[in-house]
């Protein structure tokens, strides 16, 4: 009788762990921050892998220059490493917009924090602020800081992109927010003087999920 029991037992174990039990969880998940509400395929979402929703906020990976999902990890080692070195590994971190300070604020504590001076004002039609390097024997020198104003005075588009020489494989993080959704993306400083169309391309992207 306790053979039978034992039988009985692992065969429900093992059944539990078979594929066909982990597809109920279904191939997309549904992301919801503020009052939009998106379909993302669970490919380009590392983590969390069991859950069924996720609200306010959420980091999308994915593979530019066409938004393609990241290689499977650890099966595609050799070829995430090639995509990295690339620099085209990326991702986007989505948050509900009225939970987090102003552009103004963001930057005008980061200019006071480092001590950065105005370089320019039309930079790929950017503002362009930049920080001395500061002492000591390991010391690296801060991003660059680069934003965009609307009519107003208000800043619209904060980016933050490495300085020369200092990234083996240097970048920018672009901060804009765009329907109740602030987003924070990431690209090859080569791709500086196209900010504008990364940016559309990044929205175009995540309004292709959403839920009407």
């Amino acid at each position: 009788m306790k053979i039978y029991l034992c039988l009985f037992l692992t065969i429900l174990t093992v059944s539990a762990c078979k594929p066909e039990s982990r597809k109920e969880l279904g191939s997309h998940v549904l992301l919801q921050i503020s009052d939009r509400s998106f379909n993302i395929p669970r490919t380009y979402i590392d983590y969390p892998k069991n859950q069924k929703s996720i609200r306010d906020s959420v980091v999308i990976e994915y593979v530019l220059p066409n938004y393609e999902p990241q290689p499977p990890h650890p099966q595609e080692r050799a070829k995430r490493k090639e995509l990295i070195l690339q620099g085209r590994m990326r991702g986007m971190l989505l948050e509900e917009s009225a939970i987090r300070p102003t552009f103004n604020i963001m930057v005008e504590n980061s200019i006071n924090a480092r001590n950065y001076k105005f370089i320019g004002k039309n930079i790929y039609g950017l503002e362009k602020y930049s920080a001395d390097k500061p002492e000591g024997k390991h010391a690296t020198k801060p991003d660059d800081i680069f934003v965009k104003k609307d009519k107003n005075g208000d800043i619209v588009n904060f980016l933050r992109c490495s300085p020369p020489n200092k990234d083996r494989i240097p970048s920018c993080t672009h901060k804009f927010r765009n329907k109740k959704i602030l987003y924070q993306i990431s690209w090859h400083i080569s791709e500086l003087p196209n900010w504008r169309k990364q940016r559309a391309s990044a929205i175009e992207f995540l309004d292709s999920f959403e839920v009407k």
